[in-house]
């Protein structure tokens, strides 16, 4: 393997643990649209308490479905990081 493709290799792993960080980010912020939304649509239809219920079913929702997806981009760190180490041998 020549030097230009050992430097496009460890950009392409520069570049994926960049896409992997943002998409963490983007899973934090589709959590709170979640929780706001649902609290918000509550508090349309039963005022505080509607608000408080509503909230409580967002956050329900959104553990089921970013916590789904939190948990398969950590697996996804232990791939990578598996793979490293098994380069590094």
């Amino acid at each position: 393997m020549n030097v230009s493709e050992q430097n496009a290799q460890q950009l392409a792993k520069k570049m994926n643990k960049y896409l992997a960080d943002s998409l963490t980010a983007l899973n934090l912020v589709i959590a709170i649209l979640i929780i706001l939304s649902c609290a918000f649509v509550g508090m349309g239809n039963g005022g505080f308490i509607g608000f408080v219920v509503g909230g409580s079913v967002g956050f329900l929702l959104a553990s089921m479905i970013c916590g789904t997806y939190a948990l398969l981009i950590d697996i996804r760190n232990e791939v990578v990081r598996l793979n490293e180490s098994l380069d590094k041998n």
